[in-house]
């Protein structure tokens, strides 16, 4: 067998090769730095669009917007630095919330529901010329207006109204027990939303991140 020839590059094809060697390393690098200040601003977006509110209504599960209450679920977004495992980009946007997750993938199965008290207003008593009266009795006496009244009272009977200052003297209180009950919550998706929305976006920025990278942004 013969010895092998060796074929030598001129510099200028040698520093091409190099550079082809490092560019992997490189536009990945430049990707991660991407994916991070996309997510930075995807948070913004889902914060302000995909979690609102709605006068206290809740949103159509189809329109993928989770409607808010406190406002503790979207303030706590955050990101993971976006990092390079093998020859992938990897970065995520999520929460340490706990109920986070029954939104954004549904949730169905049967859950216990611990004893707690629940207040029952067609057991109020109130107070009228010195005695404690029911809901019903103060209505009968005319110490009600309707409005006071509430339906239950209403439907018990034809009365006059009046509001002549009846007022409430105890609160009825029932207790529950703890009971399991079969629950269906429908996946909204706001964070999966919220990243879809602005796929162009981080399609315009890693594309400019590998050119920027090619055209020999760190590869000199």
């Amino acid at each position: 067998m013969s010895d092998p020839i060796s074929i030598k590059l001129t510099a200028e094809s040698e520093l091409v090769m190099k550079r082809l060697q490092a560019f992997p390393g490189v536009v990945l690098g430049r990707v991660a730095r991407a994916m991070d200040k996309e997510n930075h601003t995807t948070i913004g977006h889902i914060s302000s669009v995909r979690m609102r509110g709605n006068n206290g209504k809740p949103f159509a599960p189809a329109l993928g917007i989770l409607g808010i209450r406190t406002g503790h679920l979207y303030k706590t977004l955050r990101q993971s630095a976006a990092s390079v495992v093998g020859s992938e980009v990897v970065s995520s946007i999520g929460t340490n919330v706990e109920y986070a997750g029954v939104h954004e993938f549904g949730f169905e199965g049967d859950v216990t529901v611990k004893s707690h008290q629940r207040k029952g207003g067609a057991g109020d008593k109130f107070s009228v010329t010195g005695s404690h009266v029911s809901r019903i009795a103060a209505l009968r006496m005319g110490a009600l207006s309707k409005k006071q009244a509430g339906a239950q009272a209403q439907n018990s009977g034809k009365y006059i109204f009046k509001k002549t200052g009846a007022k409430k003297s105890a609160v009825a209180i029932g207790q529950v027990k703890s009971h399991s009950r079969h629950v269906k919550i429908t996946a909204r998706a706001p964070i999966q939303h919220g990243i879809a929305d602005r796929v162009a976006n981080y399609s315009q920025s890693i594309s400019a991140a590998v050119i920027e990278a090619w055209n020999g942004g760190g590869l000199k």
